[in-house]
Parts: C-alpha cells; sequence; structure tokens
C-alpha cells in the first residue's frame, strides 16, 4: 500500500466519522508522527473516572502509532489549569488533552478560555457520562427526597463535593438547586471528583455530586449509598437507582460530554492522523466495554464544524444558566 493510500483511506474515514480499519501495515508506525512522545493532559488528579479513561485511549494511541504517550495530571479549577496547559502547549503534535463539557461551563464563568480559538477538536464530544448524587452508606438518607428535606430543614448545615466550582458534577446539583426551593448547603470544591468522593466515604462530607465512573466503585465496595442518577433514564450500572426526573423532579436531565483536543495550531495533517486513530479507538468493541463498564458510553463521531455549531448554541444556554445561579469564578 502506497503512502498516499493510507493517507486517503484516513481522511475517508475521519470525513465520514466511521471505523477507521487501518491495515496491520499502517499500525506502529514511528515514522507518521513528528515526536516521539505525545504528552496526553488531563485535567484531573490520577485514579478518577477521566484519568482511567485517559490512560486507556493513551494506550491504543501508543500501540496505532507506535510512539510513547504519557498522561500528564494538571487538575485544579475544575479543569481550567489543565485546559490552560493545553491551550499553551507547543502545536507539534507532542500534546493532546481531554476537555469536557466542564470546559464550556468555565468558558461561560469568564474562565479566560475560548474554545474554538484556543483548542482544535480532534474528536469532540467524543464520550458521555452521567453524575450521581450519593451519601455515606451510613447516613440516615435513603431516597433523594430525603436528602432534600433535610437542606431544607437545616438551611445552611449540610455540605457537598465535587470536582471544583463549575465542574459538571457541581452543575449538577446547582442546576437542582435553582428547581428546588430552599436548598441552602455549604458548596466545597475539590480537584477532582475522585477526592470529593472519597470525602464522603471518609464521613467528611454530607453528599457528593460526582461522576459516576468515580462514584460506582465507592457504592459497590458498601461504602457510598446512590440516591439519584443525572440523566434521562437510569444507568445499568446503577438499575436501582431512580434518575432525579423519577424521584420527583420531571424533566431534569444533564450529562456531560467529553472529547479529544489539540492545541489551535495543531499542524492539519497530523490532525488528520489523530482523528483517523481517535475514530477508530471510539468504535472498538473493547472500548464500548471499558466506557460502560465506567457508566459512560461513546457518541458519534463528530466534524469539527459540527461541534463549532454545538458550540455557539451551548456557550449560550450555558452562560443564561450561570448567570441565573450567580456563580463565578475565585
Amino acid at each position: 500500500m502506497t503512502s498516499q493510500t493510507k493517507r486517503t483511506l484516513l481522511r475517508a474515514a475521519v470525513a465520514a466519522g466511521t471505523t477507521l480499519a487501518l491495515p496491520a501495515s499502517m499500525r506502529a508506525q514511528t515514522t507518521s508522527w513528528p515526536v516521539g512522545t505525545i504528552k496526553f493532559m488531563a485535567p484531573v488528579p490520577p485514579g478518577g473516572g477521566v484519568d482511567l479513561l485517559c490512560r486507556r485511549i493513551g494506550d491504543r494511541i501508543a500501540a496505532l502509532l507506535g510512539v510513547n504517550v504519557v498522561v500528564e495530571n494538571r487538575p485544579g479549577a475544575a479543569g481550567l489549569v489543565g485546559a490552560q496547559a493545553l491551550a499553551t502547549a507547543a502545536p507539534d503534535g507532542s500534546s493532546i488533552g481531554y476537555l469536557h463539557a466542564g470546559h464550556l461551563t468555565l468558558e461561560a464563568m469568564g474562565g479566560k478560555l475560548n474554545l474554538p480559538r484556543d483548542f482544535l477538536p480532534l474528536l469532540s464530544r467524543y464520550t458521555a457520562s452521567q453524575f450521581v448524587i450519593a451519601v455515606n452508606v451510613s447516613s440516615t438518607y435513603r431516597v433523594l427526597a430525603d436528602l432534600v428535606k433535610a437542606i431544607q430543614t437545616q438551611p445552611g448545615k449540610l455540605n457537598y463535593g465535587s470536582g471544583g466550582i463549575g465542574s459538571p458534577g457541581h452543575m449538577t446539583f446547582e442546576t437542582l438547586r435553582l428547581r428546588v426551593p430552599g436548598l441552602d448547603v455549604v458548596f466545597i470544591p475539590y480537584k477532582g471528583a475522585i477526592e470529593a468522593v472519597n470525602a464522603v466515604a471518609a464521613n467528611q462530607l454530607d453528599f457528593v455530586s460526582g461522576l459516576m465512573a468515580a462514584v460506582v466503585p465507592q457504592v459497590r465496595s458498601g461504602r457510598l449509598r446512590a440516591l439519584a442518577v443525572s440523566g434521562s433514564n437510569r444507568s445499568p450500572l446503577l438499575p436501582d437507582v431512580p434518575t432525579i426526573a423519577e424521584s420527583g423532579y420531571q424533566g431534569f436531565s444533564l450529562v456531560s460530554w467529553g472529547g479529544v483536543y489539540a492545541p489551535s495550531r495543531f499542524p492539519p495533517s497530523l490532525a488528520v492522523t489523530m482523528r483517523g486513530v481517535l475514530a477508530r479507538i471510539a468504535e472498538e468493541p473493547e472500548f464500548k466495554t471499558f466506557l460502560a463498564s465506567s457508566g459512560s458510553e461513546s457518541l458519534p463521531a463528530e466534524t469539527p464544524e459540527a461541534f463549532a455549531t454545538y458550540y455557539q448554541a451551548a456557550l449560550a444556554r450555558e452562560t443564561e444558566l450561570v448567570n441565573k445561579l450567580g456563580i463565578k469564578l475565585p
């Protein structure tokens, strides 16, 4: 197979948003990438669901491109620290990173981000995940209504945590507060959802609004009790746990997305190659199984143009929500 044929296959797969069936001769080609090591920036602490996802994707990129991929954790400020590190990285193929719906929220909050200006989508809105409101297993709160009643009768007494101000977990509960009067609680931000989950498991917090991948292991270990999930449907991982909508708040649904991005001036030819590789990873049965086991799912491949259209409308909605909630960066 000629080099021109290989490039044609890559471009065709990316343009169609379909699986990239790379021939064996196209795998592990160290000469096809200008650097021997790619830094995969994860805007979260080690050990959480997003971190594990980045490592899984990184391992597959390494196998398919024949390069080293090193996950570099850059937690802080609900993902703002990691995003800024990616935005300012050299656009030479040495850095890619994971961004999520929370970064659009941060932009709406004035976080000095501009997604179309600062980043090039490689596979935008790659995965989707629900969030879980959970308490320590020793808590007297058995269902979401119990927690809501306790908050309403003890204003300002209960506390909860998530992965920082403006993180999707934070926005999940804050969105619920718009729907329910009297939810006066103390919010404690953490560098990542996994830290907030561990704090509830240690009885240092009253409850958590966290990513499913971080919460489910603690539920299964018997340390946390899940009260509700944030999506339109129950999660297969927690089939007995109702949605927030089923818990009495009809129409409530909040699911976060995530994707892989590069610095804005990333070379177009490298973007074509990486998009093809990521498109293939997204369609691999093993990857879909991994996502399902962590409470996530893969989304159809999306072109940069489609993401740009989504971004404009989503930013307007998020800005309106942030203003209603009165949430500001510290």
